[in-house]
């Protein structure tokens, strides 16, 4: 809030008021901002919650926090669609770019590229699922393959109801009763440490400062 005015409608650094439902008037409140903060409670691999799909719905510029694939938010969004805080090395940095963004239109509607497009999307209900997904990669050109060869092929496999449900027919009670799942990966495998955002650019600081001194005095 030091380099840039942001406007906080929840408990951390509140200063504005308005939003009175969760997940009801998110989205109409969004509007009215060029750049709206999606950061999760957690930078885990594959972890997006509703945020960034309410800030998209809203027409703005999400404002996400990925590094090191945690979350990979090229999975998630066409390239060129988002502002990734960790591709920053300071916050001065970042809050530079949203305003040199923000006062050219040209460049910020450069980020709602993927919005541009000739389809008509109040016909989706009629399609068929392969005709979906062309539709889709129609609209999200380049990042189509990866988008189409992760999420979407994923979603196309077999509903995961229908698994449990053939599970459940097909295993006698006895071996459901002893059967034993793998044990999941801990959170340090794929969440970044607590704390790692409110960390990152002071270390960043740190080293460079280090490093001026150790070319000076050379």
């Amino acid at each position: 809030m030091q380099e840039i005015n942001i406007d906080s409608y929840g408990l951390c650094l509140n200063n504005r008021q308005g939003l009175t439902a969760r997940l009801v008037n998110n989205t109409d409140t969004y509007k009215k901002y060029k750049f709206v903060i999606a950061i999760e409670n957690s930078n885990c691999i594959d972890y997006i919650t509703e945020k960034l799909i309410k800030v998209v719905a809203s027409g703005s510029i999400p404002i996400v926090a990925g590094i090191n694939g945690r979350p990979d938010y090229r999975r998630f969004m066409p390239e060129h669609s988002y502002i990734n805080i960790y591709d920053y090395t300071s916050v001065k940095a970042l809050a530079n770019d949203l305003k040199r963004i923000a006062n050219n239109k040209t460049l910020y509607e450069s980020y709602l590229w993927y919005k541009k497009h000739n389809k008509n999307i109040t016909q989706l209900s009629t399609l068929t699922l392969d005709e979906k997904i062309k539709q889709f990669a129609d609209v999200i050109g380049s990042n189509a393959i990866l988008i189409k060869n992760g999420i979407i092929r994923k979603e196309k496999s077999d509903d995961k109801i229908c698994k449990l449900i053939r599970f459940i027919r097909q295993t006698p009670w006895q071996h459901i009763a002893t059967h034993h799942g793998k044990q999941r990966r801990g959170p340090g495998f794929a969440c970044l440490a607590r704390d790692h955002l409110s960390t990152y650019f002071d270390s960043l600081s740190s080293n460079s400062s280090q490093t001026t001194k150790h070319l000076v005095a050379r």
